[in-house]
């Protein structure tokens, strides 16, 4: 009785690392696959003057698989079908793939601020970026916000409204955010 109890244990510890062994093979070719995949975040924001705001490089930084950072992107001219970044881990390039779609404005007639969102789809430019994003490809989307307090129309029938064309020097924001479900070599 004793030996049959012991043969019953030794096969259900057989069977038990059969059923482990099976599980273990895939994590452990997992572990030397080629292509990681997840979330890319780039974020930056400047403050300052309306119009030096507009024209300047945004510092981003990028999280995610890559955690990097670029001194700087401009956001215009307003139709480049690419957008590059000069990271200390490579070049990301990013290409459009939509059209901008301002996707809220807004104006408080009592603060004079207005506020402005616009988003555009782009995907990795895989053949054209280097270093740690050489052959990487994913989709993804950046949203631009734009924030600026305008001053107020001092004469005529529209005294007391917000010129909406003349910014007050200060008070003003730019924020960049983008997400990409980036796959990168490894």
């Amino acid at each position: 009785m004793m030996n049959l109890k012991m043969r019953l244990a030794a096969l259900a510890a057989a069977g038990g690392l059969a059923a482990i062994v099976p599980t273990a093979v895939p994590a452990s070719a997992a572990a030397h696959s080629t292509a990681v995949t997840g979330p890319e975040v780039i974020s930056g924001t400047v403050y300052g003057r309306a119009p030096d705001v507009l024209l300047t490089h945004i510092p981003v930084t990028l999280h995610g698989i890559v955690n990097t950072r670029a001194p700087g992107i401009s956001l215009e001219p307003q139709n480049a079908t690419t957008r590059t970044f000069e990271t200390a881990a490579g070049t990301l390039i990013l290409r459009n793939t939509g059209k901008v779609v301002t996707t809220s404005t807004s104006t408080n007639a009592k603060t004079c601020q207005s506020w402005y969102r616009e988003s555009q789809p782009f995907k990795v430019w895989s053949g054209r970026s280097t270093g740690a994003f050489a052959g990487a490809y994913g989709p993804g989307v950046v949203q631009a916000y734009f924030a600026v307090v305008s001053a107020r129309y001092t004469s005529g029938s529209d005294k007391g409204k917000c010129d909406l064309m003349r910014p007050v020097n200060q008070d003003t924001v730019l924020r960049i955010l983008g997400t990409i479900k980036l796959t990168v070599k490894k």
